[in-house]
This record gives C-alpha cells, structure tokens and sequence, in this order.
C-alpha cells in the first residue's frame, strides 16, 4: 500500500494541478472581462479552491441549505 507520505504527496500535486488549472481559467475569464476582480489569478485560484473544500467538510457537519448558501455567496463575492 501507499505510504502516509506518498498519499500526502500525491493530494499535494493534485491541489497543484486544480490550483493551476483554476488559476488559467480566472485568468481567461479576467482577460474576457467575465470577472471583476483584480487579484492575483494564483492567489483567487488558491483562496476559491479552499472555500470549496472548506464548504464540503461544512456540508458534512450538517449545517443547513441556507447557511452552505450563504458561504457559497461570500465565496462567489472574490470574483467581483
């Protein structure tokens, strides 16, 4: 089996890669005028990617609707 150090490993690439493919799409969407924000692409990427994992482990503490509403809106609020 895969070491507690190799599966750590492999999350942290992973997080790299959807943090990089996130930070071009806000990028492009930036450049296109889709989004408002003038923050770094790296940064928004890295910041809207933890939100997301944050709401997961939210949602599974059994908050309710309209509280994983309310994150997503303050979430969504980094793009203007």
């Amino acid at each position: 089996g895969n070491s507690d150090a190799e599966i750590a490993q492999l999350l942290q690439e992973h997080f790299q890669q959807m943090t990089e493919a996130m930070a071009v799409c806000l990028y492009q969407s930036r450049q296109q005028g889709l989004i408002g924000t003038s923050e770094n692409a790296w940064v928004l990427a890295y910041a809207l990617l933890n939100a997301l994992n944050g709401l997961r482990a939210v949602a599974k503490s059994g908050c309710s609707a309209e509280q994983l509403l309310s994150i997503k809106k303050m979430a969504l609020l980094m793009l203007s």
